[in-house]
């Protein structure tokens, strides 16, 4: 994902412009890719967990202060997302691959990566809105998906 990259890569030049333009990308993701038919919750979690790396990248830089209302703005679109695929969890705790579409697979996968963006936007934010729907992820996936010793 190059919106990361461009915001590290900003931080590390001293280059603003390069840490806006990573915030650009993520608008661009924002406004342009989203599906109102569809909620691939692969593509949901990845755009989440890559404006997450961006905002906290923006706010624990020396620019942090002249990109407040961008931080702003990452928070609330992570937000939407969660907030658009947690209505799809159901008692299995575990999202579909097309989150609206009864007839997809079950994909734990993009479920875990949906409850990592809820803990990253925790720890970045302060936003625990939807942490017990994580917890409760961890907790089904941990028990039910053990992997074998050898």
């Amino acid at each position: 994902m190059v919106p990361p990259f461009l915001a590290y890569y900003g931080v590390i030049a001293k280059n603003s412009t390069l840490l806006g333009e990573a915030y650009n990308q993520c608008k661009l993701y924002h406004d342009h890719l989203r599906d109102a038919n569809t909620d691939y919750s692969t593509g949901n979690g990845w755009s989440a967990m890559g404006m997450l790396r961006v905002l906290s990248t923006m706010k624990n830089s020396e620019f942090s202060g002249d990109f407040k209302n961008e931080q702003k703005d990452l928070t609330n679109w992570v937000g939407e997302i969660l907030d658009g695929m947690y209505k799809h969890l159901d008692n299995s705790a575990i999202l579909k691959n097309y989150a609206d579409d009864s007839w997809s697979f079950q994909d734990p996968s993009s479920t875990a990566l949906i409850a990592a963006a809820t803990y990253r936007l925790a720890t970045v934010t302060g936003t625990f809105k939807h942490l017990s729907l994580a917890e409760k992820i961890g907790l089904y996936l941990l028990h039910r998906h053990k992997v074998e010793r050898y």
